[in-house]
């Protein structure tokens, strides 16, 4: 932190379509460079694990299952990075499909902004593959790990009110986080 701010970087990464292993070494490859240049924040594209146009093969187990797995392995990698890493990732939690943007820090999974407003007109049709985020934010066991599930504030969470609308907000250390994912 300099001057009382962070840098924040918004990276894009090499992706191909379904090729997780391939999109997670890329993303873990950008990871390394934008914490080398100094950023405590970096925000990764929506679906990125997976690429954004998988359509149907959103409802194949196999790219689900690789999915999670990147989710942790990427998780994993954040463990000696002193940022915090969103990412975005398709997750399937209690029988529900979720577009999720996952909070990473230092090696943990701090929690999961689901995509509330899923666009459903012309070339988008989410709808047809994931839910909306839940009405209330829940604590959930990914694979032995309890995590957040949310789509209310965190602030709500915490007993705090924030004036920013539909926003997720979550509290690392002493620092607020606040994330909305919008298509």
């Amino acid at each position: 932190m300099r001057d009382g701010f962070v840098k924040v970087a918004a990276v894009t990464p090499d992706i191909r379509v379904a090729d997780v292993a391939y999109n997670t070494q890329n993303i873990c490859k950008m990871i390394d460079e934008t914490v080398a240049k100094g950023a405590k924040v970096i925000v990764f594209p929506e679906l990125c694990v997976t690429g954004y146009t998988c359509s149907d093969l959103f409802t194949q187990d196999i790219l689900l299952k690789k999915s999670k797995e990147a989710l942790f392995k990427i998780a994993e990698y954040t463990k000696e990075k002193d940022a915090i890493i969103f990412i975005g990732v398709p997750l399937a939690i209690d029988g529900e499909l979720y577009n999720v943007a996952a909070a990473l820090n230092h090696g943990e999974i701090l929690g999961l902004t689901t995509k509330t407003f899923l666009p459903n007109y012309g070339e988008f049709y989410e709808m047809r593959q994931f839910r909306p985020g839940p009405d209330k934010a829940r604590w959930i066991t990914l694979d032995g790990i309890i995590v957040i599930l949310m789509m209310i504030p965190f602030s709500q969470l915490l007993s705090k009110k924030l004036e920013s609308g539909q926003q997720e907000h979550m509290k690392v250390k002493d620092k607020n986080i606040n994330t909305e994912t919008l298509e």
